[in-house]
C-alpha cells in the first residue's frame, strides 16, 4: 500500500462525537452521529466567520489502544479559535504530527472502509493520536468520490 507523508500543524476543530470501536454495534453509532450531524445542520451552528472551511472532519481519537480497542469518534470542522462553541458541542485539537496519507475512491462509505481495512493490514508505525478523514466537494461524487484519510505515525 503506498502513502504520502506529511507533517501537518495543529488543527483545532468544533463538533460533536460519540464513543465507538469497529464492531458492527460501533460502526452503527458512527453511522447515527452522521445522521445527527446532518439533521441537525451542526455546519450551519457553527459562526461562519469562524470557520476555516466546510471541509467535514471525521476525526478517530483518544483510542484505548490498537484499531480493535474503542475510540472517540467527532464529526465537525476546523476553526480559527474556540472563543464560541455551541451548545451541545466539543471541541479537539488535533496535535502537529506525521502522517501517512491514503485516499479512498469510490462510492461513500463503501470505498472508506475498504481502505481502513487496508490500513490495518499494513505496516504503518501507527501513533493512535488523532486519525482522520476531511470530506468535501470530492467526496459526493458518486463512483468518482474521494476522501483523503491521515493516519498519525511515529
Amino acid at each position: 500500500m503506498n502513502f504520502i507523508e506529511t507533517e501537518l500543524s495543529e488543527q483545532k476543530i468544533i463538533g460533536i462525537a460519540v464513543k465507538a470501536d469497529n464492531s458492527a454495534a460501533g460502526i452503527e453509532k458512527i453511522a447515527a452521529l452522521w445522521k445527527k450531524f446532518h439533521q441537525e445542520k451542526v455546519l450551519e451552528k457553527i459562526d461562519e466567520d469562524n470557520k476555516v472551511s466546510d471541509e467535514i472532519f471525521a476525526i478517530y481519537t483518544d483510542y484505548e489502544g490498537d484499531h480493535t480497542k474503542p475510540y472517540k469518534f467527532i464529526l465537525g470542522v476546523k476553526v480559527f479559535e474556540f472563543d464560541e462553541v455551541p451548545a451541545g458541542m466539543i471541541t479537539h485539537t488535533i496535535p502537529e504530527q506525521k502522517y501517512a496519507i491514503a485516499t479512498a475512491i469510490g462510492r461513500i462509505p463503501t470505498s472508506v472502509a475498504k481502505e481502513w481495512k487496508k490500513i490495518w493490514a499494513s505496516k504503518l508505525d501507527r501513533k493512535y493520536s488523532s486519525d482522520f478523514e476531511i470530506y468535501n466537494e470530492d467526496s459526493d461524487m458518486g463512483e468518482e468520490s474521494e476522501v483523503e484519510i491521515y493516519v498519525a505515525v511515529n
